[in-house]
């Protein structure tokens, strides 16, 4: 049942087929508002008042001449169905009918058939407006994507299913130095780059008719100027509503500028890579020949306090060169220990912890005071530390070295030293009731070369390389501290697992450098 009546012209002179014809619709139940025309100025008139749903014929052959509502009907409405109700008709009549534009035929004597010929006419009329609006729609969108393909800075191609061209936008015949006529078919295949022509022939051809998505970069030259570009090439299958290949779309973007970026970059980045490699081996090789003349100097200066006889002076000259000289040889210490955390890879085997402790605090043995500090040393382990040793050592010599460096001279100096080693990682702490920091220093303390005592001795790397080294193992540090008290420092470092110590441990002693 419709929504509404439906609107129809009925045409005929006389009116004499009116009340059938209503009561044939009002018997199928097709609810229809039915509107008398006699003549083609009602016609005309009903027409510009409103277009109705059908119109309806009533076929008399000596009156029907007078006016043709048909002809009109096809020149001023010709979506509007039309349907001829006649007495009887000849095969070679209806054929001219249905040539004149009339939707269906219905005899007088079986009007009982007009109910499903008004709704078929609708219905064939509803499709084919809708297939109308289609496709309109349709060239509306290819002509919007052509105007879309002129506007478009890229170069765009398309291809039937055997990947013959058929359609290229100005963009494409710019980069590639062709005329559309010259690049249709294989023609652009001239214009590839010899270099490149073999490569992407071979990628392109060896798939005709497979649904895909293609990527590829590549050089165009044009054939007449020689001029070589750089290309990104992309290209997608065309699809019908069954799912097979009908076409490929593709577009062709001009990256010659990004490739020269890219080759400078790259030559800047090997040039990087090289003064990195030569200033890395200048800075190993500096420091371990300026610590040669300076273990000579000290050997020296021992030989000189072991002369008798010599004023009181000369002893103390001694101790002042054997300072700078112990500065000295601190601050090359430095440095190596900054440069090989920057370019060695992790190594990762078991440690010693208390061992590997003991050693530092020997180093520190023949150090000013050191006799008169109060060192503790505990370390609790449950399993085997896996770490890399010489950065652990870094780590441990740096904070003892300060906890030494900054004592409080009024009071008895300690230190304590504490390790707590579990299976996920190993926690160290250094104490010490030194001078302490003040609070407005503890943010800079590990940045590079500041010092928060000016009037101590120090090159203010130390607690840098600390937190570097630390950074490199994936740990943390934290640091806590009070003017005249003391201060703390706290080290987590991430144990190892020993599988996983063995494969470091060989990637280390593959290659001591790190990747570029």
């Amino acid at each position: 049942m419709t929504e509404r009546a439906i609107s129809i012209f009925l045409v005929e002179p006389k009116q004499e087929n009116f009340g059938s014809v209503l009561a044939v619709l009002d018997k199928a139940g097709l609810p229809a508002t039915l509107i008398p025309i006699q003549d083609q100025f009602g016609f005309m008139r009903e027409l510009q008042a409103g277009l109705p749903d059908v119109v309806l014929v009533c076929y008399q052959e000596k009156s029907f001449g007078d006016f043709d509502c048909l002809g009109l009907h096809k020149k001023l409405a010709p979506q509007i169905p039309a349907i001829v109700i006649a007495p009887g008709f000849g095969e070679e009549w209806a054929v001219e009918m249905m040539r004149g534009g009339v939707s269906d035929i219905v005899l007088q004597q079986k009007l009982y058939k007009l109910p499903a010929a008004i709704t078929r006419a609708m219905a064939e009329s509803f499709h084919r407006r809708q297939q109308q609006q289609k496709e309109q729609s349709l060239q509306l969108s290819q002509q919007h994507l052509l105007d879309l393909f002129k506007m478009t800075p890229v170069g765009v191609f398309r291809c039937d299913s055997e990947k013959n061209c058929f359609y290229v936008n100005d963009r494409f015949c710019e980069l590639i130095g062709l005329s559309p006529e010259e690049a249709f078919g294989p023609g652009w295949i001239k214009a590839l780059h010899p270099e490149d022509r073999e490569f992407i022939l071979r990628e392109w051809y060896e798939k005709k008719g497979v649904v895909e998505e293609t990527k590829a970069i590549y050089r165009y030259q044009k054939p007449v100027s020689g001029e070589t570009i750089w290309v990104l090439g992309q290209s997608k299958s065309e699809l019908d509503s069954e799912g097979n290949v009908t076409g490929y779309l593709g577009s062709v973007t001009n990256i010659t500028r990004l490739k020269i970026v890219e080759e400078a970059l790259k030559e800047k980045n090997n040039y990087l890579t090289k003064v990195n490699k030569e200033l890395d081996n200048f800075v190993y090789s500096a420091s371990h020949n300026l610590r040669a003349p300076l273990t000579s100097l000290m050997g020296l200066i021992n030989l000189l306090r072991l002369e008798t006889g010599k004023p009181l002076e000369l002893h103390q000259i001694c101790s002042m060169m054997e300072n700078s000289l112990l500065r000295l040889d601190g601050f090359i210490r430095d440095i190596i220990d900054h440069s090989r955390n920057s370019r060695l890879f992790i190594q990762s085997v078991e440690v010693d912890v208390k061992a590997l402790i003991a050693e530092v605090l020997e180093e520190f043995s023949l150090a000013d005071n050191y006799n008169r500090i109060c060192i503790d040393v505990n370390v609790q382990q449950e399993v085997p530390m896996f770490t890399d040793p010489a950065r652990l050592r870094i780590i441990i010599r740096n904070l003892i070295s300060n906890a030494i460096r900054y004592q409080n001279n009024t009071l008895l100096p300690q230190i304590s030293i504490t390790a707590q080693i579990t299976g996920q990682e190993s926690i160290f702490q250094v104490c010490d009731n030194g001078i302490g920091i003040r609070q407005q220093h503890h943010e800079r303390v590990f940045d590079m070369f500041y010092r928060a005592d000016e009037h101590r001795s120090g090159s203010g790397l130390g607690l840098y390389i600390t937190r570097e080294v630390i950074d490199k193992m994936g740990g943390k540090i934290e640091l806590t501290s009070q003017p005249a008290k003391g201060t703390t420092v706290k080290i987590v470092l991430p144990n190892q697992q020993a599988g996983k110590a063995a494969d470091s441990y060989n990637t280390e002693t593959r290659t001591g450098w790190l990747p570029d």
